[in-house]
């Protein structure tokens, strides 16, 4: 409910009704802003993942220039002053055809397996705060956390290529 609850409560209702209400083995969520390519179904094919991601751009405005377009998928790395994982961009090679392992990934176009919801509960996505109320991490760092630290796997499919559509498609 735009203005009333965040993404993560719309993401949480999305889990909730495909548990209650679906006996399918992978749930889709793709969002609206997101440019559905005809393979997209082959995210739903990679052996041995239990999320797999398709590959799209995002844009970060910050002052960093050369960082501002990236790849949504990241790695974590813990640092002893910091009682949260930190994340860091990846770069995957330009050439990678087969579907690779990550840490992190957006939840802009994901499929995720059954067995993993059932595992985390109707509601495993949910943002983070610090003390001066700022955020800490979003609904789909906080998911991918969780989901590493429960063994679960997370790739994505370098040959699924999502639009992501801001003032231009990234």
């Amino acid at each position: 409910e735009v203005g009333k609850k965040g993404i993560d409560y719309a993401r949480n209702c999305i889990v909730r009704t495909f548990l209650q209400d679906s006996d399918a083995d992978w749930l889709l969520m793709i969002d609206d802003d997101q440019v559905v390519p005809e393979n997209f179904w082959q995210l739903c094919t990679v052996q041995n993942a239990d999320i797999v991601s398709g590959k799209t751009y995002c844009w970060v405005g910050n002052q960093y220039l050369p960082g501002r377009l990236r790849v949504n998928q990241y790695g974590l790395v813990t640092v002893p002053q910091f009682e949260y994982p930190v994340c860091y961009n990846l770069t995957p090679e330009a050439k990678a055809e087969a579907p690779y392992p990550v840490h992190v990934v957006g939840t802009g176009c994901i499929a995720i397996r059954r067995h993993v919801l059932e595992a985390l509960g109707p509601d495993p996505f949910h943002f983070t705060y610090r003390e001066n109320g700022s955020i800490q991490a979003g609904e789909d760092v906080n998911f991918s956390v969780r989901v590493n630290n429960e063994g679960f796997s997370i790739m994505v499919h370098p040959g699924v290529r999502f639009g992501h559509v801001k003032p231009v498609d990234l």
